[in-house]
């Protein structure tokens, strides 16, 4: 059997009826040149029948499954999953995230346009599970697809009016980087160590890049992001991205000065997460707290 051009991995925990529904868009696009990679971190939902079910709707789609003998937390995980892959190209996707239609059909063009990509970054649509709509059509600003040689000048790319002000901390949301797996494997060892603070492959993919900056932005969006899910950060996130990512950066020799101005931006981010977590603790003290924490900053 050939090898795969793209490996579409889902590092899996609970969320079973989301698993079935995404595998299910998944197989709808399914094209020679395809594998799916699923790996189960010991949830206690019945992840192996979606699985089963699965196989006998599309028993002609090319999926690996896998289950861990214990449970090796979100960023062990990852990586477990991509070392399970067989693909020229990874595409790290959420359990809940949705692939929109031809998104894989465009993937696939564009890596047969570009060979020598180290990353592909799409744009997203953001949903909202609790409200049930979509909030926003396109989370990048960018209107253009967009090819980069430069590590900096990819990361730090304005993004005017979106959540996220600098391209490259949109790959912080896992769904919307595709990634060349070989590279992935270069640089795997010399990030372990970071393999707690539940956004490994932001470190691992700005280290790729470094060494590898053919990058390619597609401005369409070709996902569907799901917000407010149920997930909670076992950690505080903008602090450590603030801390601890940003001098992965610095280490990489990333443009200095722009990654000085960044961490003050992400302070406010810090900050209103602090209030955010303050707040469900203590919720009648909420708005007090959000007037100390602001005069204090």
């Amino acid at each position: 059997m050939l090898k795969p051009l793209l490996s579409i991995c889902i590092p899996n925990y609970n969320r079973a009826q989301f698993l079935a529904k995404n595998l299910n868009s998944i197989a709808k696009q399914n094209q020679p040149g395809i594998e799916i990679v699923v790996c189960d971190d010991r949830s206690p939902e019945d992840i192996k029948s979606v699985i089963e079910k699965f196989k006998i709707k599309y028993p002609k789609v090319n999926l690996k499954y896998k289950q861990n003998k214990i449970n090796l937390g979100f960023d062990k995980n990852v990586l477990k999953t991509v070392s399970l892959a067989n693909g020229e190209y990874c595409w790290l996707l959420s359990n809940d995230d949705k692939i929109l239609p031809e998104s894989i059909n465009k993937i696939i063009k564009t890596i047969k346009k570009h060979p020598h990509l180290a990353l592909i970054l799409i744009n997203y649509q953001r949903y909202d599970h609790l409200l049930k709509k979509i909030t926003s059509k396109k989370m990048i600003s960018l209107k253009k697809d967009h090819s980069f040689n430069s590590a900096s000048n990819f990361f730090f790319q304005k993004t005017p009016n979106a959540y996220f002000n600098y391209m490259g901390l949109n790959c912080l949301t896992m769904s919307v980087n595709i990634f060349k797996r070989k590279y992935w494997k270069q640089e795997e060892k010399n990030n372990k160590k970071y393999t707690k603070y539940n956004f490994i492959h932001l470190f691992i993919l700005t280290s790729i890049i470094k060494k590898h900056p053919n990058t390619y932005y597609i401005s369409k969006p070709q996902l569907q992001y799901t917000a407010n899910n149920h997930r909670v950060w076992s950690n505080p996130i903008w602090h450590d991205i603030r801390h601890y990512f940003l001098n992965h950066l610095l280490r990489l020799n990333y443009d200095k000065n722009k990654v000085f101005i960044l961490r003050k931006e992400l302070k406010k981010r810090e900050l209103d997460e602090k209030i955010y977590l303050l707040g469900k603790k203590f919720p009648r003290l909420s708005n007090f707290l959000t007037l100390i924490l602001r005069k204090t900053s």
